[in-house]
């Protein structure tokens, strides 16, 4: 069937066919219109083909020119004029060119709204809603809103929802540009009704750019129904592009949460950029006031946004939030405000005292964001109603912040599980702290939980602590487990924590599996991989993990332990780290506890003592297992336990085994101090330096057979000519009383001590280095004979032995009638040790006398 055309040139025709209830018209050359035109019936309206007229509005009508009641009106290919030249924006009559009250407006492919200037709603279009009527508009094919203004709401359309079935769509090539107003340039979009939600979808390759609100939502206004309307729902997918808005808060979009589980819905290929926003939200802006939003950003591109706070994305809620962002990409947000500039990429806070945050982040890209102050590339802040952060396999690249937080800025208020796996935060930059994570407590009752697992944080820098991760505890506690994670070539420049730095009294920090922290760098204070400050915390480090070839200019080349407890088990190395001062593999000060219980801390290098670990402080370095080996500094060149700290080695643990430690000057097994415990099989051949009759060493228990004690030459440990001697061990509680096993144990200095030897006190107490008391003993030979005749024959001379050294029994064998030699014996009933002809007695200290023992023969 032939569709007849209707075709008119000017207003009159055009309003005639209108009353004819024509459809469809065909517009064949420009002219105004002068008045309103009513729409009360479906009709197209369209330039013929291959043209493209423009209607204006007339010079002296200033209010709605096109009005839908009742009628569906399709534009096609033809652009509606608001001339703004004779319409001025301070006229309080101009309104809308198009005033939908009950019908469906479709501007259609190659239809077009423009330079109209509305002192009331809706620049271009007003969807004014009822109860008792329902509106509908369509922006499809390549239709367009430009350079429309609206003094109150809704630059480019107003959609004002009074009605359950009220709808807006905007899709396929559709632009909305350079629009203006309060609120809402491109679109403002909400619900007046409290039973009525809306629900918005903006799709195909549809465009928002360039609109310009002194408010709210500079390329898009959406709102439910204030106060606990029906759930309402905004969806931007397929190709749409938000950019090069501005506003105050929301530069691309502004979204008000006004029900618990308004949705807004960003799905893949979306793009946000070029948006800004002088306060918050430079791409998005999320207010969840009232009700708790549900918020998903699903393969976006999130990028180049500007402001004040939260450069790409800003979300305040009072209610908690559901936040979920995967297969996104946010780069080249700023956050720009002096004061309160935070969050350069991503900006969420929860300030609900009993409602969750959850945020999940999956497979994306924060990369180049900025920060005036903090969080370069997101910023979170969990609150006190719980905190839920997971965020697996993204790239947190070159974000950069001017205070904390570089990478990533979180914290809570309350209880808090962040979850991390398979992410990489690189070169990221913070001028104050946590150069690629910072983490905080915010109150006394929060109690947070880390999960980091199988994540890379490489070459960030932090201008103060933490280079690559700072954890704070400074209020309630904070748990993290790094496992089978890399911490390697971060920075911190003038304070402390290359790598990681951990603080606060209720911290506990445990590296696991196969962690390692490496080439990490304090380039002006301590703790060139980790750093604990921790008052009743602890550091963990246990199962393979690695703190390698880290540095430091100040304390604790690898670990610097100042406060709070550092354990250390299984197969963990310490090894290749360098300090420039003090602690090359291990620092520990400030009444730190720290325990070895296996390991190795090996090839660790310290410019000035300490080169495998230096105890300070009244700190605790007890050794129960594990090896220390290789390591050099110029004093202790394996351990240097200083005045008031302790030193305790027992159990397996092993210095200068399998290779010795050594030092420039002096000490370079342990230089001592303090107090240095000891028991068990201690094979301490690298050498002890004891600085005073204080720092002798404290034997607690039994030394074990075959013990080596070696003594360094001190200024303590230096012969004298008053013969006085030197107490080199003591005996130490729950130990009470030495034994010459233990005394055997130490041996002479290597210099200096010719005619000294080692030996107990009378009273056994005490281990002393001291002149030789005899020079020669007797070794006596007692028959053994009884008191009757005949005697036993060949019964040797007495022999006469020098100090330590050793005899050889003579080989004769002595005789006695009806007897049969058995040997010689300590004892005279054989009850001691026993002794061969031709055997030798080694290390005589004393008088011996030695006992034929005799067997009778019956013949």
């Amino acid at each position: 069937m032939e569709i007849k055309m209707t075709q008119v040139s000017n207003e009159s025709d055009f309003r005639a066919a209108l009353s004819r209830q024509e459809s469809p018209i065909e517009i064949t050359s420009d002219f105004s219109l002068s008045s309103q035109i009513q729409i009360t019936y479906d009709v197209t309206v369209k330039s013929v083909a291959g043209s493209i007229f423009t209607l204006t509005r007339g010079s002296s009508f200033f209010s709605y020119l096109i009005r839908i009641a009742g009628g569906v009106l399709t534009l096609e290919n033809i652009v509606i004029d608001g001339d703004k030249t004779n319409h001025p924006i301070t006229n309080e009559t101009n309104r809308s060119l198009v005033f939908v009250t009950g019908g469906t407006f479709i501007l259609g492919d190659g239809a077009v709204l423009q330079n109209n200037n509305a002192f009331r709603e809706g620049g271009g279009v007003y969807l004014s809603g009822a109860v008792n009527y329902t509106n509908t508009m369509v922006m499809n094919g390549s239709a367009a809103i430009v350079g429309c203004h609206s003094e109150s709401n809704g630059g480019g359309i107003m959609f004002a929802a009074r009605h359950k079935e009220d709808r807006i769509t905007v899709t396929d090539d559709a632009l909305i540009q350079n629009n203006s107003a309060p609120n809402g340039g491109g679109l403002y979009l909400r619900s007046y009704d409290q039973n009525t939600g809306i629900d918005v979808e903006i799709d195909g390759r549809a465009k928002i750019t360039e609109n310009t609100v002194t408010g709210n939502g500079g390329g898009i206004y959406f709102s439910g129904f204030r106060n606990n309307g029906p759930l309402s729902s905004l969806t931007i997918t397929d190709d749409v592009v938000i950019s090069k808005n501005q506003a105050l808060h929301g530069g691309g979009l502004y979204f008000f949460s006004a029900s618990d589980g308004d949705i807004l819905q960003i799905q893949p290929q979306v793009s946000i950029s070029q948006n800004t926003a002088s306060q918050n939200g430079g791409g998005i802006m999320i207010t969840a006031a009232v009700g708790q939003v549900d918020f998903s950003l699903e393969g976006v591109d999130l990028r180049n946004n500007r402001g004040g706070t939260g450069g790409g994305l800003y979300l305040l809620t009072d209610t908690g939030a559901e936040v979920h962002i995967a297969e996104s990409t946010i780069t080249d947000n700023h956050a720009v405000n002096d004061i309160s500039g935070t969050g350069g990429g991503i900006w969420v806070q929860n300030r609900a005292e009993g409602s969750l945050l959850t945020f999940s982040l999956e497979n994306s890209t924060i990369e180049r964001n900025t920060a005036a102050l903090q969080g370069g590339g997101i910023a979170l802040w969990g609150g006190s109603g719980g905190f839920r952060f997971d965020a697996l396999n993204n790239k947190v690249h070159g974000n950069t912040a001017q205070t904390n937080g570089g990478g990533l800025l979180l914290s809570s208020a309350g209880v808090a599980l962040l979850t991390f796996e398979g992410n990489t935060v690189t070169q990221n930059s913070a001028d104050s702290n946590g150069g690629g994570l910072y983490f905080a407590n915010l109150t006394d009752t929060a109690s947070s939980r880390l999960e980091i697992n199988g994540d890379r944080f490489q070459e960030n820098t932090a201008g103060a602590e933490g280079g690559g991760i700072r954890l704070t505890a400074s209020f309630g506690t904070v748990e993290t487990l790094l496992t089978d994670c890399t911490i390697s070539a971060n920075m911190a420049l003038s304070s402390n924590g290359g790598g990681i730095w951990a603080g606060g009294a209720g911290n506990r920090l445990t590296l696991q599996g196969n962690t390692i922290v490496t080439e990490n760098t304090a380039e002006s204070r301590n703790g060139g991989g980790i750093y604990f400050n921790s008052t009743t915390g602890t550091l963990v480090l246990t199962d393979q993990v690695e703190i390698t070839a880290n540095r430091t200019s100040g304390r604790g080349g690898g670990v610097c332990a100042f406060t709070g407890s550092l354990h250390m088990d299984g197969a963990v190395e310490i090894a290749y780290n360098t300090s420039q001062n003090y602690g090359g593999g291990i620092s520990a000060s400030e009444g730190a506890l720290v325990t070895v219980e296996s390991g190795t801390i090996h090839d660790n290098t310290a410019l000035g003592q300490g080169g495998g670990v230096w105890v300070r402080g009244g700190s605790v370095f007890a050794m129960n297992g594990g090896s220390l080996y290789g390591n050099h500094a110029e004093i202790g060149g394996g351990l240097y336990n200083d005045v008031e700290s302790t030193a305790r080695i027992t159990g397996n643990a092993f210095i200068g085994s399998p290779g010795p430690n050594t030092a420039d000057k002096y000490a370079p097994g342990i230089y001592n101090e303090g107090m240095l415990y000891v028991s068990g099989n201690r094979h301490l051949s690298n050498g002890v330096y004891l600085t005073e009759q204080m720092a002798a060493v404290r034997i607690e228990g039994p030394l074990a057979p075959g013990s080596i004690i070696q003594l360094d030459n001190s200024g303590y440990v230096t012969a004298n000519s008053e013969g006085i001697p030197i107490v080199v061990g003591v005996v130490s509680p729950p130990y009470t009383t030495l034994t010459q096993q233990d005394a055997d144990a130490f041996q002479k200095p290597p210099a200096g001590f010719e005619n000294w030897e080692i030996r107990l006190s009378d009273d056994q107490s005490q281990v002393l280095l001291a002149p030789v008391l005899h020079t020669d003993y007797t070794v006596t030979f007692k028959g053994n004979d009884g008191w009757c005749c005949p005697k036993a024959c060949h019964i040797p001379r007495p022999l006469t032995v020098t100090s330590g050294t050793s005899v050889t029994i003579p080989r004769r064998k002595p005789l006695w009638c009806n007897h049969r030699f058995i040997g010689w014996n300590t004892a005279s009933d054989g009850s001691g040790i026993f002794f061969q002809p031709g055997g030798v007695i080694d290390n005589i200290r004393e008088d011996l006398t030695l006992f034929a023992i005799w067997k009778r023969c019956w013949f």
